[in-house]
């Protein structure tokens, strides 16, 4: 069963919760990253729970957190770099488990949970493979921005997937964040979704769990 948890950010207590798979561990691990803090985003969300149990059903310990300032999560909005820190954190965190194999880490970010993912990877964050869904990307674009231009194109496994009725960015813009020519990286279209992927979840697991980067870091 999934069990609440705290764990610390720098001087912060942040919440999460932490959902185990079936079996015997030690398990690959996931974390999950949600959308913006200032406009409702929290862990308690439609894309972060297909996530979650896309995940956890693929035989990952999976942990879904709230950023600091969201929920019972200590502080306050942290311009991105905050929340970065966060992630960072939690990664560390949920390696630390006992039933967690540090190794093979999967890191997932949806929307401004996205564009979080990216920024710690430009501080360091070395996941086994991403799974962005609808990713927000800076207003000055990719190619432009210094801290994410060091990082791309990227470098694991990445599943991007991208909503065909998206009403804040076109699948074209992600094409820059994914290496040319063969590789375990794809970036989907669901024609269906928008943004907020509202009764498309079930396109999510089936895109997930169909993941080559996600079968190789649990082989």
């Amino acid at each position: 069963m999934p069990g609440r948890i705290e764990f610390k950010s720098g001087k912060l207590r942040l919440e999460g919760m932490v959902s185990p798979p079936k079996g015997e561990g030690p398990f690959p691990v996931a974390v999950v990253a949600h959308p913006h803090p200032l406009f409702g985003g929290s862990m308690d969300n439609n894309v972060v729970y297909a996530l979650r149990d896309a995940l956890c059903g693929s035989g990952f310990l999976t942990l879904c957190f709230n950023f600091r300032g969201v929920g019972k999560s200590r502080g306050s909005y942290g311009e991105i770099d905050g929340e970065a820190q966060d992630l960072v954190a939690a990664c560390e965190f949920i390696r630390t488990d006992p039933e967690a194999n540090p190794d093979r880490v999967i890191v997932c970010g949806y929307s401004f949970g996205g564009l979080v993912v990216l920024s710690a990877i430009a501080k360091g964050l070395k996941p086994t493979a991403l799974i962005l869904v609808s990713p927000m990307l800076p207003e000055s674009g990719i190619n432009k921005d210094e801290t994410l231009r060091r990082v791309i194109p990227l470098r694991v496994p990445t599943l991007i997937l991208s909503g065909g009725r998206d009403q804040f960015f076109r699948r074209q813009q992600y094409q820059p964040l994914l290496p040319s020519g063969g590789s375990d990286s794809k970036l989907m279209v669901i024609k269906s979704a928008d943004h907020f992927w509202v009764g498309s979840e079930p396109e999510i697991l089936h895109a997930v769990r169909g993941f080559p980067g996600l079968i190789a870091a649990n082989p």
